[in-house]
């Protein structure tokens, strides 16, 4: 049986970025494989980038493998996803320790909001989950996707018990990132 991926790319101020440049070829790619995709944009995709969106609906909406998640509230794919595929966001770390599933990265465009990020002298919580968790593949790759899902549901179950770890280090004490982030900015607002 196929498997269902869950498409989920994330927002960049840049109109460069991976929904707009390769969302409707990754979709296009996993369907012929055999695959179920839920694409669940961003919702500041589905404002910025509606022309694209709307290619998409046109193309797939009588595919049988294929479904469009724009409802924030909807869950559902999540459950019944067994892969996420995304960019630059949060979501596939979410999703990994969520539901303990594996996430795919693929590398195309930096997402960069803050410009003096290097300020903070942190590395973004996202790129340790992607490094220590996540599949990370380049745009070049895309159109090997299917071949490199069954290698990253093999390398996601050897590093599944480390997860709790990751978000104990990480996440859920108070020496995380985030929270150092939120001291820092407290203290430059303060001055």
């Amino acid at each position: 049986m196929k498997k269902n991926i869950l498409f989920a790319p994330s927002w960049n101020k840049s109109s460069k970025n991976l929904f707009n440049d390769y969302s409707l070829f990754i979709i296009q790619t996993l369907i012929e494989s055999g695959y179920f995709v839920t694409l669940r944009p961003h919702p500041e995709l589905i404002k910025k980038s509606a022309k694209i969106l709307k290619k998409i609906k046109n193309i797939f909406q009588n595919n049988k493998k294929f479904k469009l998640n724009d409802n924030l509230l909807d869950l559902s794919p999540f459950d019944l996803s067994q892969f996420i595929i995304t960019d630059n966001g949060g979501v596939g770390l979410e999703y990994s320790l969520i539901y303990r599933k594996p996430a795919m990265y693929i590398n195309y465009v930096e997402k960069i909001h803050n410009s003096s990020h290097k300020e903070l002298n942190i590395e973004p919580i996202e790129n340790l989950f992607k490094k220590n968790f996540a599949y990370e593949i380049n745009v070049d790759d895309i159109k090997n996707i299917p071949k490199i899902i069954s290698k990253m549901d093999e390398s996601f179950q050897l590093k599944i018990k480390n997860l709790d770890n990751f978000y104990e280090k990480y996440i859920s004490n108070d020496k995380n990132p985030s929270k150092k982030a939120t001291q820092i900015i407290s203290e430059i607002l303060s001055k």
